[in-house]
């Protein structure tokens, strides 16, 4: 039972980080610095929400014994993914302006949480997490 609790309270956490994260899409747009560091402030605070507890999700998804090979192919992603991200946010602020980032950074997070709340046995609001079994 204090599995599925913990499970239920990193998915609250991380749709809390998400919901926040539309705000940052208001940065180029406000009229003064502090209102645009403000808003920035709230998309490290919803950044943070998310990993934070995206991280735990390995452990209630897979065995003990898997969980680190989970983490470690987890870790990989996450290293070409912010690779690719450094290359794309070059090119659309060299070609446009920040504004398409900001754009991305507040629909990214509220779009994989739809994308996780669809996935069958990734859910923890119902009270039934699936481990997956990577053995063939």
């Amino acid at each position: 039972m204090r599995r599925l609790v913990l499970a239920a309270a990193a998915m609250f956490g991380m749709a809390l980080g998400a919901a926040v994260m539309p705000v940052a899409m208001l940065a180029p747009f406000v009229p003064t610095a502090a209102l645009a560091i403000a808003a920035t402030c709230f998309i490290t605070l919803g950044h943070g929400l998310w990993t934070a507890n995206l991280q735990t999700i390995p452990t209630d998804l897979f065995p003990g014994h898997e969980v680190g090979t989970v983490a470690g192919f987890s870790g990989s992603g996450g290293a070409v993914g912010g690779m690719l991200a450094s290359l794309g946010t070059g090119y659309l602020v060299t070609h446009f302006t920040y504004a398409p980032v900001f754009l991305l950074s507040g629909l990214m997070h509220p779009l994989s949480a739809i994308a996780r709340r669809a996935t069958p046995g990734c859910t923890a609001d119902d009270g039934r997490i699936q481990q997956v079994d990577l053995r063939v």
